[in-house]
């Protein structure tokens, strides 16, 4: 397992907002507050009057209508059984505080530790498999006005094409040395245009026959906390809650465990999956053909790293480019396919 990690980077808003948020709550900070370093989201361990706690700062792109749907899936899934990491509230139940761009809100500090990426055993890939099935079956009665498709199930051909084509006037232009390998980027972006200029994969009308239902939205090893016991101590980040089969939730947090690299793991997480929330052989078909396309059209970490500027994202580059080549190969479809259907119950 790996623990949370801190770095140092906390502005002046930041703690403006966290003592108008503890403000709110009758709280007060009691010690410098320790950022979290957890992807792209802002979250801190703040020591408090009220000892350590959980505070998040929202991102500034986020309309309020998305973080509210966030916070009232994630009480919903409280209520069914799901383990998690509550708001506080104020004395008028109010949990989200600040204004637009600027939200804030507070959670009970979690002592727990996550799985490690890449490093999944086929018993932890059971532990996984179990909390993803609850979790789905306690979200499938979760309705919201703000319930949209996941945005990675809304991909455009010519789109993704055009943010190749400035993706690589930046990387060719560039000359700054902390880049991270600028021939490695520049034939990453070589090999995926090809086969978006086919015009060959299916769109996203061709699985609009799939059931949806409200999905997490952004499972994987680091929203999973667990006890020193391997029970799940808390499913966290409820930032990204959508609507979507599923079986792309599955495959989605299986590929970027990277479980799908271990059989054992992945078997583990599968058999465990369909004990609580079994599948067809169809819906697992469909899903591994709507998430390969969805994953070939996707230019996330390049856009985020060289059109926004988000250093944050360069580990996943790599991995970008390693799941361009294995979703564009049939075999590996069929594969990873087949691994699906074995637990199939129909």
């Amino acid at each position: 397992m790996t623990v949370v990690r801190f770095v140092s980077e906390t502005s002046d808003d930041d703690l403006e907002l966290m003592r108008e948020t503890l403000g709110c709550l009758g709280l007060e900070l009691a010690g410098e507050p320790a950022p979290i370093a957890s992807g792209r989201n802002h979250n801190w361990r703040v020591e408090t009057s009220a000892g350590p706690l959980f505070f998040r700062r929202h991102r500034h792109t986020r309309p309020l209508e998305r973080i509210e749907l966030g916070l009232a899936a994630l009480a919903h899934a409280a209520a069914k059984g799901v383990p998690v990491a509550l708001p506080l509230a104020s004395s008028n139940g109010t949990v989200l505080f600040g204004g637009p761009g600027r939200f804030g809100s507070v959670y009970q500090w979690v002592e727990a530790s996550t799985y490690e990426r890449g490093a999944i055993t086929p018993e932890q890939g059971g532990v996984f498999g179990t909390m993803h099935g609850h979790l789905h079956l306690a979200l499938h009665d979760f309705e919201h006005a703000a319930l949209e498709p996941a945005t990675e199930l809304a991909w455009d051909t010519a789109g993704s094409l055009a943010d190749l084509v400035r993706i690589r006037a930046v990387v060719t232009e560039s000359e700054d040395p902390e880049e991270p390998e600028r021939t490695d980027v520049l034939a990453a972006i070589d090999e995926q245009m090809p086969l978006l200029e086919r015009g060959t994969l299916p769109g996203p009308g061709a699985f609009e026959s799939m059931d949806r239902q409200a999905i997490h939205g952004d499972v994987h090893e680091g929203n999973v906390m667990l006890h020193p016991d391997d029970s799940i101590a808390a499913v966290v980040d409820w930032d990204m809650v959508a609507s979507g089969p599923r079986l792309y939730e599955v495959i989605r947090a299986l590929d970027f465990t990277y479980a799908l690299d271990n059989e054992g793991t992945l078997a583990g997480y599968l058999s465990a999956y369909a004990q609580v929330a079994p599948y067809t052989a169809a819906e697992a078909g469909q899903a591994v053909e709507l998430w390969a396309s969805s994953v070939i059209h996707n230019t996330w970490a390049l856009r985020a790293r060289f059109l926004e500027g988000d250093r944050r994202v360069e580990p996943f580059i790599g991995a970008h480019r390693k799941r361009v080549r294995e979703y564009s190969d049939a075999g590996y479809l069929r594969w990873l396919a087949g691994h699906f259907r074995e637990f199939a119950s129909g």
